[in-house]
């Protein structure tokens, strides 16, 4: 039976042991985690707080929405397909990558065997946002950093991994021509896929300022085009990748030591500002380096 912790890494026999553990009811810790708390807020937050400490909620990748319906929508699903998914015990992950007419993960035993791919790491790589086909093709060794570097496969916003540029664009109903032109002219990859006319879309930041291009915005704020992109495609938020200084990414350091919970890795981690350990996950992390950043007590 899979371990039950908490933030501090102590462990409890259910999950109803350790919300009552916090004074809390099991139903109120669960809610709060689908909603995109951290576990550490979900459990230490008084219950006379409710759970309107936070607004809107917070996908796999730390994206925020203004509602659960909104993040639901973003993915393409209904609220009542997510909330039934993560009933049945999905993780968020895979409750929001599962095209909405897929109710159960399938496995070709046949072409994973000719790829060398086990039904475990076909699983792994789905809950890390990669297209079935795809997650099935990639020999073991070959992925993904080698296959995408050599342009073989690509992923778009989200992190989905497909097996060619014209594949990703026509799963966004684009054609491959079009999204190339757009990028080359500065747009951001989600719109570059999700705008279906010919309008100008302005780059714009986390402050809703508008910019011409990427490049005009990341010179604003000091940080290297490549940069900015390779943190966009890493997860960070735009906040993040904009203002956390370059060498700064790792400012809260994690020991190695780390622990899954409902498909989440969570790390022990000190951080050298506030001389502090906590348990983080790696958006969490981000977080954290961001506030000190913000409250400037990070040398740049």
């Amino acid at each position: 039976m899979p371990k039950c912790l908490d933030h501090l890494g102590t462990e409890y026999g259910s999950k109803k042991e350790r919300a009552r553990a916090y004074g809390l009811g099991n139903t109120t810790v669960d809610e709060r985690l689908s909603a995109g708390w951290s576990l550490e807020e979900a459990l230490t937050t008084p219950s006379n707080h409710g759970n309107k400490r936070r607004v809107g909620c917070k996908d796999h990748r730390g994206k925020s929405y203004p509602s659960f319906r909104a993040m639901a929508r973003a993915y393409g699903l209904e609220k009542s397909t997510l909330k039934e998914r993560l009933d049945r015990g999905w993780s968020l992950k895979d409750a929001l990558i599962t095209p909405p007419d897929k109710t159960r993960i399938t496995f070709d035993e046949e072409k994973a065997k000719e790829n060398g791919i086990s039904k475990s790491t076909y699983k792994s790589r789905l809950r890390r946002g990669w297209d079935e086909d795809a997650a099935l093709s990639i020999k073991v060794g070959d992925a993904p950093y080698e296959a995408l570097k050599e342009g073989e496969y690509c992923t778009d916003h989200l992190g989905k991994v497909y097996r060619s540029y014209k594949k990703r664009a026509e799963a966004y109903g684009q054609k491959v021509d079009v999204v190339w032109h757009r990028l080359e002219y500065g747009w951001c990859l989600e719109k570059a896929l999700t705008v279906k006319d010919g309008r100008r879309v302005f780059c714009t930041d986390h402050k809703e300022n508008k910019y011409k291009s990427i490049t005009e915005m990341c010179d604003t704020y000091g940080i290297k085009r490549d940069v900015y992109i390779k943190r966009i495609e890493s997860g960070y938020t735009q906040e993040e990748a904009l203002l956390i200084p370059t060498g700064k990414e790792f400012l809260c350091k994690h020991h190695g030591k780390a622990f899954e919970m409902d498909g989440i890795m969570y790390y022990y981690c000190e951080c050298p500002i506030c001389k502090e350990e906590h348990v983080f996950t790696e958006a969490e992390m981000r977080s954290h380096t961001l506030m000190h950043v913000k409250n400037k007590e990070v040398r740049l």
